[in-house]
């Protein structure tokens, strides 16, 4: 039985729990002949420091709505930062302890509504009463991804997943940001969610580049409709608006009188540049004639990837494009000289993830900033003017801005924060 586990607690641990068996059972603890699996280990861990308080299990189901998935997460890791310990199993079920039994209280309505309140969606256990149902729950759970890999490697279930799957789900909102004294918003960018759909493929790398073809080729048809743009850029219409595709998207697309059909973006909405792979210049024939499309149609070209160990290989100041996605590294601070000569006013510095890269890409005249520090910076000016942020976390907010479609941005109660222009303190 799982209870048997507790052998591997603290004594305090134990004391506090062993009232819930009958000493023949609390006596067989010791007589378990093998090793407690990968998810029970981690519980018994969790219970060390949890051994009162409750544990919320969220189960979302074999095919949860992505955006609503996405926010559930911003939820559960602003309840772990008030104190308590997350755990990932298969099948997407998501397991928080915390000492703070009132709040998982309160937490599991707001999930409801995410997920409904079926009997097998939402579970919450009360410790150390319950402790026994959870124990058995972690010895039969399987750790995260396992069998869900295997089942959807076959090729045809993606294809199938992916055709009914809204690309909402799949596609983020970014917000970009001027790097200076005060740092202005200076752009957006729809990007995919390259993990999600890594999940998706099984991790097969051959499969997980199919769908971001797909994915991205469907997005290059909704920048057709106007409503569909207001829905993914959320009234923040800044300009410019970096879109990352496919190299040959242009390429395929029908042509008017030996023309290029016309711009699929209405007038009232800002410049568009097409983010590329850098590899897409290796083949210069190719790259001249996507470079062609996209001017015909009056949209910018930007050249992503460059990571600090290819620069010394390319000749940046010589990329014909209108922008640069240099992948920040602190390798970066030694590349200075090469960087200037890059024309930095082109660039767009992305993974910003510490103090240090804003102020290089400050200290250097870079264009743009992105990444997980600029998102943390937005969500917490807007948090600073949000008369509801009692009832809302970091992640929680950052996990709305990037929402393009109204169920991703669901609870938020000052929507017209999200897509407000907030110059930020640097």
């Amino acid at each position: 039985m799982a209870w048997a586990l507790l052998a591997v607690l603290p004594m305090a641990v134990i004391e506090n729990l062993s009232g819930l068996f009958p000493p023949a059972q609390r006596a067989g603890r010791e007589a378990v002949s093998r090793p407690p699996g990968p998810v029970m280990t981690a519980t018994l861990a969790a219970l060390r420091h949890t051994a009162e308080g409750a544990a919320l299990l969220l189960r979302p189901g074999p095919a949860p709505d992505g955006q609503r998935l996405r926010l559930a997460k911003a939820l559960l890791r602003d309840a772990i930062a008030r104190g308590g310990t997350l755990l990932e199993a298969d099948r997407g079920e998501m397991l928080l302890l915390s000492a703070d039994a009132k709040g998982l209280a309160g937490l599991r309505p707001v999930l409801a509504r995410l997920f409904g309140d079926e009997p097998d969606s939402l579970h919450l256990w009360s410790l150390p009463h319950d402790a026994p149902d959870l124990l058995d729950w972690s010895e039969k759970a399987s750790p995260a991804g396992r069998a869900s890999s295997a089942e959807l490697v076959d090729p045809r279930k993606v294809e199938a997943r992916l055709t009914v799957t809204p690309l909402e789900e799949l596609l983020r909102r970014e917000t970009l940001l001027r790097p200076d004294t005060v740092l202005r918003p200076a752009g957006l960018r729809l990007r995919l969610d390259t993990a999600a759909i890594e999940r998706m493929a099984g991790g097969d790398p051959d499969l997980a580049a199919h769908c971001q073809e797909v994915l991205a080729r469907r997005c290059l048809a909704g920048m057709a409709s106007a409503a569909r743009m207001r829905q993914w850029l959320g009234g923040a219409g800044r300009p410019p608006l970096l879109v990352d595709l496919p190299a040959d998207a242009f390429l395929d697309a029908p042509d008017q009188g030996g023309q290029e059909a016309s711009p699929p973006v209405a007038s009232d909405f800002p410049p568009v540049i097409a983010v590329l792979p850098v590899s897409t210049v290796a083949d210069e024939a190719g790259f001249r004639r996507i470079a062609q499309a996209l001017r015909r149609r009056g949209w910018g070209i930007a050249l992503s990837g460059i990571a600090a160990k290819l620069l010394p290989g390319i000749r940046a100041e010589r990329l014909a494009a209108d922008m640069l996605v240099l992948d920040w590294s602190p390798s970066l601070l030694r590349m200075e000289e090469q960087l200037r000569a890059a024309l930095p006013g082109r660039i767009l510095l992305d993974g910003c993830d510490e103090p240090q890269a804003i102020g290089f890409a400050a200290r250097l005249g870079m264009a743009r900033i992105s990444g997980p520090l600029p998102e943390r910076l937005g969500a917490s000016a807007r948090m600073a003017r949000c008369a509801h942020q009692a009832r809302c976390g970091m992640a929680a907010c950052m996990a709305r801005a990037g929402a393009t479609d109204a169920r991703g941005r669901e609870g938020c109660a000052s929507p017209e924060l999200l897509a407000a222009s907030l110059d930020l303190p640097a």
